[in-house]
């Protein structure tokens, strides 16, 4: 259940939807689009907003040094010189 500004611009997830993100985020911090607008049709919210959220989750771990980057494994041999080089 989310809960939303009136100007749209602000939404807040509720328990369980936080609880799905949380879990879909630790199997794969970089998901595909097609897996953001199934999530973000479960939820009812815009695509942006998960894609936000995922942002936003990110950054905040890797401010806490705790982000542990984990990709679907098609798009790892794209980035892994970037990971390996510590870029991303």
């Amino acid at each position: 259940m989310k809960t939303e500004a009136a100007n749209n611009s602000y939404i807040k997830f509720g328990a369980e939807d936080l609880k799905i993100l949380k879990a879909n985020f630790e199997k794969n911090n970089y998901p595909r689009v097609e897996e953001m607008k199934t999530m973000a049709d479960q939820f009812g919210v815009n695509l942006s907003k998960i894609e936000n959220w995922y942002k936003h989750h990110r950054r905040s771990l890797a401010k806490k040094g705790e982000l542990d980057i984990k990709v679907c494994e098609e798009v790892f041999p794209i980035i892994k010189p970037f990971l390996d080089q510590k870029i991303l």
